[in-house]
């Protein structure tokens, strides 16, 4: 197979250069068009504009490690970057920006001594690391709800106040749940990590309430620790659980409206799900790290220790592999860590996955190769191979999808951005 570097792929530098390790966790697009990367490790906010690829450090120094992860931008046009180890939310205001001068980047106060009455609970509460994985926006009443990973309350965001809130019951435990999802009904429903229970989050405005609410004994399908690393949003509103240290798919079907007496449905399903003699571990752990949906009821996801894509299919329940092994078939030589989340492009309906350590980007074309398979034409598994140099473990973490369908990763451990242009208009944008 050809060593050389794929046209579709280049990397951008970055003003000023870039030093250290776990420097983002993740971006978002802003109403000035602008992608902002979060800060974990690094000091300053990382802006990139997609019509000029320039990529800038810019605001004022906030030290600290892994402080905020993932970034959501709420219908007020600001940028929150949702708590992590810091103790507060980061702010990034770009919606009267018409340079980056303009832009103004700030942190929120956490409500914890309003809250929390006992002061040996709220100085752990507030000096917690790993507080939170993710949160997604209620479409019931437009907040943001941050799902706990150590911290043991929710916390709400809402941006027509631009203030936070715990809501709901304490949560015991560390890592309980990975990310979030906003479902048809309009509740957050968080994806079981260490927990053994889904978590729900409704929001009920005729109550003046939040309802949080736990679903499910996941104990009963045998008990692991990081069990699914996250989920995806199939297009028939199922929610699909990654598998993580389990072989097993959890699927959620979520409620049919927001009715405070509702109960999401839960359903364990089976496949081939991390064969071969080529994954990355030999206990079979870390299988898939994100994933990424079509419009056909398939969610994919993404191979981390595994060796082949996996594809669920949530209105058949069919589980299945895809493509060859990624390792025996000279595709991507490292085994483990490969990719992380990813794109699906509308330009030339192909899926791209973002690397980790694999040296290459992992490409999935849904317009098929000709043989027919039970959903029609069977994907196309493929890799592209990156520019120099390509050594590196967790090099992005992270991904935004610009407005002309140029996608950029978010810079983790590498120490420049990378751009991945479908395949399509690699000569256009």
């Amino acid at each position: 197979m050809s060593t050389d570097p794929h046209p579709s792929l280049s990397y951008l530098d970055t003003n000023p250069p870039l030093k250290g390790q776990s420097l983002y966790l993740g971006g978002e697009i802003a109403p000035d068009n602008r992608i902002y990367c979060i800060p974990g490790h690094s000091k300053h906010v990382l802006a990139i504009d997609p019509l000029t690829d320039e990529c800038t450090q810019i605001g004022p120094a906030y030290n600290g490690k892994f402080k905020w992860l993932r970034g959501i931008c709420a219908s007020n046009g600001i940028v929150y970057g949702l708590q992590c180890h810091s103790d507060k939310i980061l702010r990034i205001d770009a919606t009267s920006a018409s340079s980056l001068s303009d832009v103004k980047i700030t942190t929120l106060d956490v409500p914890y001594n309003d809250f929390f009455d006992d002061a040996e609970e709220r100085e752990r509460e507030r000096s917690m690391i790993w507080k939170y994985h993710g949160g997604a926006i209620s479409s019931i009443d437009g907040c943001i709800y941050c799902i706990p990973q150590s911290a043991t309350r929710v916390l709400r965001i809402d941006p027509t106040k631009d203030e936070c809130t715990f809501v709901g019951p304490k949560l015991e435990g560390k890592y309980k749940w990975y990310g979030g999802l906003v479902a048809r009904d309009g509740a957050v429903y968080g994806i079981p990590h260490n927990s053994d229970s889904v978590l729900r989050i409704c929001p009920l405005p005729a109550k003046n309430d939040v309802q949080v609410t736990l679903h499910g004994n996941l104990n009963d399908f045998g008990n692991s620790l990081h069990q699914w690393h996250g989920g995806g949003l199939s297009s028939d509103g199922t929610i699909v659980c990654i598998p993580n240290n389990v072989s097993k798919v959890l699927l959620i079907h979520p409620c049919n409206d927001s009715d405070s007496e509702s109960e999401p449905r839960l359903e364990i399903i089976s496949g081939p799900i991390g064969t071969g003699d080529n994954t990355g571990r030999p206990d079979r752990k870390y299988k898939y790290l994100g994933s990424v949906s079509d419009t056909e009821s398939n969610v994919y996801c993404l191979p981390s220790g595994c060796e082949r894509v996996l594809r669920i299919n949530t209105s058949t329940r069919k589980v299945d592999e895809i493509g060859p092994s990624l390792f025996a078939s000279g595709m991507e030589r490292l085994k483990q860590n490969k990719w992380q989340n990813g794109f699906y492009s509308n330009v030339d309906k192909c899926i791209y996955a973002i690397p980790l350590a694999a040296e290459t980007v992992l490409k999935i074309d849904l317009k098929g190769d000709g043989n027919e398979g039970d959903f029609g034409e069977e994907p196309v598994v493929s890799t592209m191979n990156l520019p120099l140099p390509i050594n590196g473990l967790a090099k992005w973490e992270g991904g935004v999808m610009a407005r002309n369908g140029a996608m950029y990763c978010m810079p983790n451990n590498f120490k420049r951005v990378l751009k991945i242009l479908p395949s399509s208009q690699k000569n256009n944008i």
